[in-house]
């Protein structure tokens, strides 16, 4: 059959709408279900939490987090925060030159300028990058400092309650006046954390820490809730007594006081919340708003419902702290709010939210530079679906005039053209060729950016910073 023939066929329109329809629903799968992009989505188990800073220097500083599952990560940095061109994956990637999977995060930032301050983004699985509410984290590394401190170093052994090394667990230690310092578990279950690098609080000066000084020791395992604390004299810590994830020691009390700590057993200087915490405590925060914990009022609970489109978000947080408020909607909302003497605030949406689920972060960093955030979904109901009043239909409404169907010479309705069919036809697979060939270009612009994460230098002595050597 001619082409001139095919194109003067009558055959239903609605047929090439089928194909238009279909080819866009497969384009989208293809594509996936990404955010601003076609690239995943973040995901709970893939958001950092418990963000932390130490290791603090001239020359380098490290940041240090938690994720659900075992990802990639790495950080983004500079001195501009609109050109974080340099990055820097995990210190365990910097050693074996591989992208490796990880619950627990520490990557060290090198090479970098004295008394400076550095912007940084978190990138965790397929390249999902994390901010502090929208503009980049910060930091200011140490001025370069004179005289020559101690030589002392702390150092021990962490394992599991099945007497198992605790490899990959994090070790942070703090001492009054010195700003914190961290490292790694490896894989011998040993770590050890040079005290002769802190910096005293203000960073200006190398800390006056000796034999006599107290250590608070807080072990972060691989699971949120592996903790353990221990509290030790240096002298007494070269090395300190085998550590047991699970369990704590008071080591300045003679033999030493040992207790079991769970899930909440934190309660070191380096206590973070959990950022996606299902429940808040509300023994340790109080009603005056004085510690470190974030409260929700109001969505009191996860997935409470809410019949307006416009809530009031309350709750409590330190006294007198600006917090900034992120609600996962579309579009996005952030702002900021302050807290009151009592620590109390509150937040509403600038605009209407659309019915469905819908996520705020409450989140602020404290005087220890620790990132303190909580999560909170709730539900904004549509209009009649609750017993709440809402805005319906008045019975008063005047339906429309059916809008009749155009005659034609014979007075019955005519299916559409071939040419017209086949033209959204050849739209439809467009836009699924069009999908995958995009997604595929995708995929490898995520593997080669993998390998890049991979050129960060090692110190000098091409050795993990800290190790036990």
């Amino acid at each position: 059959m001619k082409l001139s023939e095919l194109l003067k066929k009558k055959i239903p329109t609605i047929l090439g709408l089928v194909f238009l329809g279909g080819g866009l629903v497969v384009g989208l799968l293809v594509l996936g279900q990404g955010t601003g992009g076609f690239l995943p989505k973040a995901s709970p188990e893939t958001t950092p939490k418990q963000l932390r800073i130490t290791n603090i220097t001239d020359s380098a500083f490290t940041v240090s987090f938690l994720t659900d599952t075992a990802v990639p990560g790495y950080v983004k940095y500079g001195t501009d925060q609109g050109q974080l061109k340099t990055q820097v994956s995990d210190d365990r990637d910097q050693l074996t030159g591989a992208v490796g999977q990880f619950t627990t995060h520490h990557i060290t930032l090198r090479n970098l300028s004295p008394a400076t301050k550095y912007f940084f983004t978190i990138g965790t699985a397929s390249r999902t990058v994390y901010t502090d509410g929208g503009n980049p984290y910060s930091t200011t590394t140490a001025p370069r400092a004179t005289g020559t401190p101690d030589a002392l170093t702390v150092y021990g052994s962490v394992l599991t309650r099945a007497a198992t090394p605790a490899q990959d667990s994090i070790v942070y230690v703090s001492v009054d006046g010195a700003s914190p310092l961290s490292s790694l578990v490896k894989s011998s279950a040993g770590w050890a954390i040079p005290l002769s690098t802190a910096r005293a609080t203000d960073l200006k000066s190398f800390a006056p820490i000796t034999t006599q000084s107290t250590l608070n020791i807080f072990v972060q395992g691989k699971d949120a809730a592996q903790t353990s604390r221990v509290t030790a004299l240096v002298k007494d810590a070269q090395p300190v007594a085998a550590i047991t994830l699970g369990q704590s020691q008071d080591l300045t009390q003679g033999a030493g006081t040992q207790t079991t700590t769970g899930a909440t057993g934190d309660t070191s200087q380096f206590s973070a919340s959990q950022l996606n915490s299902a429940t808040e405590s509300t023994t340790s925060g109080g009603t005056n708003g004085s510690s470190n914990t974030i409260q929700f009022l109001n969505p009191s609970q996860n997935g409470e419902e809410v019949n307006t489109t416009k809530p009031e978000i309350q709750g409590k947080a330190p006294a007198s702290t600006t917090l900034i408020i992120k609600v996962e909607s579309d579009p996005v909302y952030t702002g900021t709010v302050q807290t009151d003497a009592q620590g109390n605030w509150t937040y509403t949406p600038p605009a209407n939210l659309t019915p469905g689920e819908h996520t705020v972060t409450v989140s602020y960093t404290d005087a220890g530079g620790v990132l303190r955030s909580e999560k909170r979904t709730f539900l904004v109901l549509a209009s009649g679906s609750s017993s709440l009043p809402a805005l319906t239909s008045t019975p008063s409404a005047t339906p429309l005039p059916r809008v009749s169907t155009p005659a034609t010479g014979s007075g019955i309705p005519r299916a559409g053209s071939t040419g017209q069919t086949f033209a959204l036809l050849f739209a439809g697979l467009f836009f699924i060729l069009g999908g995958a060939l995009y997604w595929q270009k995708s995929l490898a612009y995520m593997a080669a950016d993998e390998r890049t994460m991979q050129s960060v230098s090692l110190d000098d002595n091409n050795q993990e910073p800290y190790a036990e050597r």
